[in-house]
């Protein structure tokens, strides 16, 4: 559960430039939010993971740097009390980056 408070990474990859196969290069996607339906070559690109062509640009959108961080290892009897454990989490009001 890496995406639980910044979300998934092609939610973050605005526009990418992939060489292909033919060893042409074209642009994918823009810098403003997509709005439409239909198919984004851009997250199929992302999402074949080096498959389809090289990313040789990306323009991504960056959050600020949170003002405080703290890393916890929290250990749990057994798996099932950690997982009940993630919604009491999540309801206190703590959005931590990952949970894992």
């Amino acid at each position: 559960m890496k995406a639980i408070k910044y979300g998934v990474t092609r939610e973050h990859i605005r526009e990418v430039k992939v060489a292909l196969t033919d060893g042409k290069v074209y642009k994918f996607g823009s810098k403003s939010v997509k709005s439409s339906s239909g198919y984004s070559l851009k997250d199929l690109i992302i999402g074949s993971e080096g498959t389809l062509g090289v990313i040789t640009e990306a323009v991504l959108r960056l959050y600020p740097r949170p003002k405080h961080a703290l890393n916890a290892i929290i250990p749990f009897p057994t798996l099932d009390d950690a997982i009940e454990s993630v919604p009491a989490i999540l309801a206190s009001g703590v959005v931590p980056t990952t949970v894992e």
